[in-house]
């Protein structure tokens, strides 16, 4: 599955009723609204639909929308962050 900026906003706005105008690549989720649970219940969804449950990645209300696109984008290629970022 090709991560899909489009796809996750829509997630965002649609499933945890973030406003558009509220989305930006250096806005923590946080600033969209989310706290820690409705974070926490984006991990899962996200870890579902990557099929990521092993990865030590964690998604966190502290996290940018681009460091979660970056996270998004370790799990599928099959990596952890950590080791993803070790390697450059």
């Amino acid at each position: 599955m090709a991560t899909d900026y489009g796809q996750f906003v829509t997630l965002l706005t649609e499933t945890f009723e973030v406003s558009p105008d509220d989305i930006s690549d250096d806005a923590t989720l946080a600033d969209m609204g989310l706290d820690s649970l409705a974070a926490a219940e984006l991990h899962v969804r996200l870890q579902d639909q990557y099929q990521a449950h092993a990865r030590e990645d964690k998604i966190t209300e502290k996290m940018t929308l681009s460091q979660v696109v970056a996270v998004l984008r370790t799990w599928e290629h099959g990596q952890d962050t950590d080791r993803a970022e070790a390697e450059r």
